[in-house]
């Protein structure tokens, strides 16, 4: 009884957080249509009531072990074209779910309170694949080989990471959200791989992205190490772009044959993690990259505990 009204007491925190407006002076709390008073004659199961009809329907909850449990919710930063048509790929949601996260997708949105609004609600943030980032943000003209830009895209994203640094919540980023991390931190890219750097390893490769194409070492002693055990592991590869200066309080965690930055960490007490291969697509074949999600998810469920 006492764990479940634990989990309840932070629902119903979490749910007047983003949901209820105080009126300190008096000590009521307005929920939708219904005041509540919190001081003298309040019938805690009768607010328990108003507030479970709500709060369930916006929360995915399920018993473990015999107590009430909520699943961390995973905000996924996805395409949004010029025509502001957002779109995500089924394997970054598959994968999300697949380690017991709830993929909402953050839409295209101007407005910073609404934004803010849905920072509140997640407990983290994954940041995928997609087009080039416009090499302005790290100071540098397109070259005539950077593929498209997303303006609104780029606009929103790193909005976002901002707002998600300062909530101290876990972020990860695949692809092009491993490159977007690293400029938002003050590093740099390579614009385009094959006329920059002279290397044997298609970071394209031609076949389906379903299946690995090369192999990454992993340093000794970074989080990817531990969580994997190995030396290597497998990666496919699709993406003409790659770090090249590291941004601020970035370590490598994994690098190509060619010393390409694969997956980095950051260094601070917040749980930071990018890829710049597409572990949701070796997700159901290959237990590494697995581990991948289920590391990202845990560390999204330990932050909601605190």
């Amino acid at each position: 009884m006492r764990s479940s009204f634990c989990v309840w007491k932070k629902l119903l925190q979490r749910f007047l957080d983003c949901n209820c407006h105080s009126h300190s002076n008096h000590g009521v709390v307005t929920c939708g249509n219904a005041e509540i008073s919190l001081w003298g004659f309040i019938d805690f199961w009768a607010f328990y009531d108003i507030i479970e009809r709500q709060i369930t329907s916006q929360y995915f909850i399920h018993s473990l072990k015999g107590e009430m449990k909520m699943n961390p919710v995973i905000g996924l930063l996805v395409e949004v074209d010029n025509d502001s048509v957002t779109k995500v790929q089924n394997t970054y949601i598959s994968s999300v779910a697949g380690s017991g996260g709830i993929p909402v997708i953050i839409p295209y949105l101007e407005n910073d309170d609404t934004i803010g609004h849905l920072i509140k609600l997640c407990d983290g943030f994954l940041f995928t694949g997609g087009c080039d980032i416009d090499p302005r943000h790290y100071g540098e003209k397109a070259s005539p080989l950077c593929g498209s830009i997303q303006h609104n895209r780029d606009d929103l994203e790193f909005k976002v990471f901002g707002m998600a640094i300062e909530s101290g919540k876990p972020i990860m980023g695949i692809c092009r959200g491993c490159q977007l991390i690293n400029v938002a931190l003050g590093g740099t890219l390579y614009q385009d791989i094959p006329s920059q750097l002279n290397t044997t390893i298609l970071h394209r490769q031609p076949e389906s992205t379903n299946k690995p194409s090369h192999s990454v070492t992993l340093k000794h002693g970074t989080p990817l190490f531990e969580l994997i055990g190995n030396d290597t592991m497998t990666a496919n590869s699709f993406h003409h772009q790659a770090v090249k200066q590291m941004g601020k309080d970035l370590k490598p965690m994994a690098v190509a044959d060619d010393g390409i930055v694969e997956a980095f960490y950051c260094e601070s007490k917040q749980y930071i993690r990018a890829y710049q291969w597409h572990p949701e697509r070796l997700y159901a074949s290959d237990k590494h990259n697995k581990l991948i999600f289920d590391d990202f998810i845990r560390a999204c469920g330990k932050k909601k505990l605190l």
